[in-house]
């Protein structure tokens, strides 16, 4: 596949006069380097060069492109057509390239054009003329490929590559933030349990694993649960850790439901040894 190169100098003035301009106007500078002749682009134009390689059907209301049209006509092509109605987003922005066409023939041969290289396009009427689109960043960097347009697409892959970094740095960043959260928010409705207790029963009326239990969090409410057990002793899993944990809110939710009145009956710690125990008589 051959592609007419962009001269020094024409690089030269790339680089250093077209900083002012959008990324579309950097395109379609570009692109209008590669051909030379002068003729104006339009859609008749792309038409009429691609008139050899067409195919119409009996009603002539549609196109069908040879298989055998070469490359570099393809690509000329797809040059004429964005010179003629392309523009593109600011890929800092946003991911889109369209085409603005009057006449359906002309969208069945830009669409059939960019299939030839592997691009899927999608299109839509509005009002008398129809739009042709990418909204993928790899389909437009494959047509900035094909076309020529190398200093752009180099811009256009420096861009994503950035794009990209950033968004996966913020997700990292959301994770870490949300995952904070919520060992805060459950640190903090496990200390509200065991405070209770404390304020109430005291925590020596716990049994000696979730006393244990207990401590190592009033100890250290900023941890998660995998690190808590990793202080106990023996230390614990983190399935283990929050077994405990659990048992613990489950009665400092018991006491409270009790406070407010709703169970009369005296709510018993699961493993604690009672009153009744303690002076001999049974239960």
């Amino acid at each position: 596949m051959r592609h007419r190169k962009i001269t020094a100098a024409a690089a030269t003035w790339y680089n250093t006069g077209m900083t002012d301009l959008t990324f579309s106007q950097k395109i379609r500078h570009e692109l209008d380097a590669l051909e030379p002749d002068q003729v104006p682009a339009s859609e008749s134009r792309a038409i009429t060069i691609a008139q050899p390689y067409l195919r119409q059907d009996r009603a002539g209301e549609s196109i069908e492109l040879s298989s055998n049209i070469p490359m570099p006509v393809l690509q000329k092509i797809a040059r004429i057509f964005y010179l003629a109605c392309g523009s593109m987003s600011e890929p800092s922005s946003a991911y889109h390239l369209s085409f603005s066409l009057h006449d359906r023939p002309a969208v069945d041969l830009l669409e059939q054009i960019l299939r030839q290289f592997s691009i899927d396009p999608r299109h839509i009427a509005r009002g008398s003329h129809w739009v042709v689109y990418l909204k993928d960043g790899q389909m437009i960097a494959d047509f900035l490929l094909h076309t020529g347009a190398h200093h752009a697409l180099l811009d256009f892959e420096l861009l994503r590559v950035e794009k990209e970094m950033r968004n996966s740095v913020n997700r990292v960043v959301n994770c870490d933030s949300a995952n904070t959260q919520r060992i805060a928010n459950t640190a903090a409705r496990q200390l509200a349990g065991i405070r209770m207790i404390e304020q109430t029963v005291g925590l020596h009326a716990l049994p000696r694993e979730l006393y244990e239990a207990a401590i190592c969090r009033q100890e250290n409410p900023e941890l998660s649960l995998k690190e808590l057990g990793e202080l106990m002793d023996p230390p614990l899993g983190k399935s283990g850790m929050n077994h405990r944990l659990k048992k613990i809110e489950q009665f400092a939710g018991e006491m409270l439901t009790r406070r407010l009145g709703q169970v009369p009956r005296q709510t018993v710690i699961p493993g604690a040894v009672t009153a009744k125990q303690k002076s001999g008589r049974p239960d």
